[in-house]
């Protein structure tokens, strides 16, 4: 990603960073093998991109700006040494997929796949079940505009 600042009416900075993602659920093994990724890419462009590391949940904003309010993060993944994903309870992709749409602003709204549970719900978000066929909204004791909710996740589009 490369960022362009003004600093004076003629000159210009450029800030390259590079940004590393871990889930919650991320193992030790899983953050050591993003952290030694990290290093080779920073090696490959000469030290250049500043190296940001991003935990789920404690996304800083100019990380969720890039994403303009409409960042998705799915729950699952793929078989590798430290995990073995299909030991895991994963439904399929006709199953239906809850997400819990959390944020305060503009900035830092999110929506984050949580368990099809009724445990997973609660009052102070929104949340959107997605089965193949609709989409239902609930929205708890929030307040959200549900044509914005489903205006800024258009699911249709974006989550298959």
């Amino acid at each position: 990603m490369i960022n362009l600042f003004r600093l004076r009416s003629n000159y210009f900075c450029i800030i390259v960073s590079m940004h590393f993602f871990l889930f919650q659920e991320s193992t030790q093994d899983e953050r050591a093998a993003a952290a030694i990724q990290a290093v080779v890419l920073d090696d490959k462009y000469n030290g250049i991109p500043v190296q940001i590391r991003v935990v789920q949940n404690k996304e800083p904003d100019h990380f969720l700006l890039i994403f303009k309010g409409k960042m998705v993060v799915h729950s699952g993944g793929v078989a590798s040494g430290f995990r073995n994903r299909e030991d895991e309870e994963e439904g399929s992709e006709s199953d239906p997929r809850l997400f819990q749409v959390r944020g305060t602003t503009e900035v830092n709204c999110r929506a984050v796949q949580v368990k099809g549970k009724a445990s997973s719900l609660n009052s102070n978000d929104c949340f959107i079940l997605d089965c193949p066929e609709r989409l239902y909204i609930w929205k708890g004791q929030v307040r959200v505009d549900v044509r914005l909710v489903r205006y800024k996740y258009n699911f249709s589009e974006r989550l298959r």
